[in-house]
């Protein structure tokens, strides 16, 4: 019976290291920085458009959708992980993923001033037409951040990439 106990603690240890190992389940928020012209923002699931009245500075979004900008149009989008994508005119990107894990907003402080994120996180977006800059805070070791495209994905953990996709018309052989 002298050896019960360190069995017991092996398991407690065991399922301690699984929980850490658990995806990161908390949605993330996204708050609109700013905005000009013509932005639409697309429910994944339904299809429906989100009403014009939620698309408007200081809005918040989620993933599970997609923002279109038009002719002459932007929309800068502020991850509460602290990164922030400008989304240029004629653009697409659906924001597939973005999961944080929860964090005191209070002892994070600025998002502005950190060069990293506050806590974990988990990003998928994908950009299937036009210009986006992204500005990546420093990412936790447990953290991604994927940028799908029709021609691949990149990985990104810190900088500030941009991404072009045009469609090019047909040519006949």
């Amino acid at each position: 019976m002298r050896n019960l106990p360190l069995p017991l603690f092996l398991t407690f240890l065991s399922f301690c290291f699984c929980l850490s190992l658990r995806a990161i389940d908390s949605k993330g928020a996204i708050i609109i920085a700013s905005m000009e012209g013509q932005v639409t923002v697309t429910n994944n699931e339904s299809g429906a458009d989100l009403p014009s009245d939620r698309i408007k500075v200081g809005g918040l979004l989620f993933d599970g959708h997609t923002v279109k900008t038009g002719t002459g149009s932007k929309i800068v989008l502020l991850f509460s992980s602290g990164t922030i994508t400008t989304l240029k005119e004629g653009s697409v990107l659906n924001i597939k993923k973005f999961a944080q894990k929860s964090f005191d907003p209070k002892t994070a402080g600025k998002l502005s001033a950190r060069k990293d994120e506050p806590s974990p996180s988990e990003t998928v977006i994908d950009l299937s037409l036009g210009d986006m800059v992204v500005d990546v805070k420093k990412l936790k070791k447990e953290s991604s951040f994927n940028i799908d495209s029709p021609v691949g994905t990149a990985g990104i953990r810190g900088t500030i990439p941009r991404m072009k996709v045009v469609k090019l018309p047909r040519r006949w052989l």
